[in-house]
């Protein structure tokens, strides 16, 4: 499965993203529920979760954001439903 259907599929499921941030793949964004790693290593890993634990409320935003927008715009029965009307 190519990385951008993945990364589709787990916004329509309206489910926060912590991912690599690839050129093309931005678009999930959806106002805050994705948060990229820029760098390969072990350490930024760490440090990203950490901050979006320590943050009062990022998760449950990031959550919140992905449920309203990523399932509005990645479900397939929304997908569906445009190519339908």
């Amino acid at each position: 499965m190519t990385n951008w259907l993945l990364r589709e599929q787990v916004a329509g499921q309206g489910i926060p993203m912590l991912c690599k941030c690839w050129e093309g793949t931005t678009y999930v964004v959806l106002g805050g529920s994705v948060e990229f790693l820029y760098k390969d290593s072990v350490y930024e890993i760490h440090e990203k979760i950490l901050s979006i634990l320590k943050e009062s409320g990022e998760y449950e935003e990031m959550k919140r954001v992905a449920e309203e927008k990523g399932m509005e715009t990645f479900s397939y029965k929304k997908i569906a439903e445009k190519y339908i009307e």
